[in-house]
């Protein structure tokens, strides 16, 4: 099959805003990758401490269920616990 080529090429204008939005693209995938904590897991295990005390308190099991859909985030998660 034949490829077909565009049938208008794109402005100076959306090739810089393209050109842009690699950049902007980049620049989040670098900092993603930078991230060295995990914020939301600190503050998560600070109330599971929390929690777990009291539960100690009145005799009770120290038992959670966290629900998170994002298996990365699970295992950051559990990395972060871990340390």
């Amino acid at each position: 099959m034949e490829r077909r080529q565009p049938e208008a090429s794109l402005s100076e204008a959306d090739r810089a805003a393209i050109e842009q939005e690699i950049a902007d693209l980049d620049a989040f995938a670098s900092l993603a990758t930078s991230i060295e904590h995990n914020a939301k897991g600190k503050a998560l295990l600070q109330a599971l401490d929390i929690a777990f005390a009291k539960a100690a308190e009145i005799g009770a099991a120290q038992k959670a269920v966290i629900f998170n859909p994002i298996t990365s985030h699970s295992e950051l998660f559990v990395a972060t616990a871990c340390r």
